[in-house]
């Protein structure tokens, strides 16, 4: 993971989606939530249909204690009545009601 963020952009492109979630990743694990907020949601901005990203948007809404924040997030990921979109992503997720 700490490769990751030594990569240098390769003459000035934009980084995949990926990337992005895992710098934002790492930064949450870190508990640098600022700069995994920014990273999670270049990776939304990059591909806006990445469930995986939507999770971890909320994780990041949860540690800055924005509870509905991350509720509203939750819906995003989990529609009403879904299963987990990605069952690797989220097995510790608190569903609340959904």
């Amino acid at each position: 993971m700490l490769l990751l963020l030594l990569l240098p952009l390769a003459g000035g492109a934009e980084e995949p989606a990926w990337i992005l979630l895992e710098r934002g990743r790492d930064a949450f694990e870190q508990r640098r939530i600022a700069p995994a907020m920014d990273f999670i949601l270049k990776s939304l901005e990059a591909e806006p249909e990445y469930p995986e990203a939507e999770y971890w948007l909320g994780r990041v809404y949860e540690a800055q204690g924005q509870p509905v924040l991350a509720e509203e997030q939750s819906g995003r990921f989990f529609p009403a009545g879904a299963n987990c979109p990605e069952p690797q992503v989220c097995p510790d997720i608190d569903r609340r009601g959904h």
